[in-house]
């Protein structure tokens, strides 16, 4: 089953609602760390349905809470680089100058990142979460 909606993350359980009112439970396996920070995100999934219940086996975001779209991925030191692989789109991504400092502290971890290109597989950081920590 393919569907999407926007993620709604309750203290017992994390939510899909869809545009046509339906309310899916969502099962994540290991991968339910990530969904805490996502809360209000437009994402796409395909998993297997059960009632009211989705086993996800694939997700990305779409649209992150703020109408933008976001990048999201571990953040890796390469070298003197820090290197984003994007989960939605499979590229690499690294950073200008601007937006290396505040990046330094999340080295390792699965972050949720706001920004724009400003070079070919360059991002500029608007804004950042950490998702799940290293």
């Amino acid at each position: 089953m393919e569907v999407s909606g926007v993620v709604r993350v309750e203290t017992e359980a994390v939510h899909l609602d869809t545009i046509s009112g339906q309310d899916y439970r969502l099962r994540l396996g290991p991968e339910e760390a990530l969904f805490s920070g996502l809360s209000g995100n437009s994402v796409a999934l395909v998993g297997a349905r059960l009632g009211s219940r989705i086993w996800v086996r694939h997700w990305r975001v779409v649209t992150g809470a703020d109408g933008s779209t976001p990048y999201l991925g571990r953040l890796e030191r390469h070298g003197a680089n820090l290197i984003l692989l994007d989960r939605n789109t499979g590229r690499r991504f690294t950073f200008d100058a601007q937006s290396l400092s505040d990046l330094e502290q999340a080295v390792g971890a699965q972050i949720l990142l706001r920004g724009f290109v400003v070079e070919p597989h360059v991002l500029h950081v608007i804004d950042w979460e950490i998702l799940a920590a290293p």
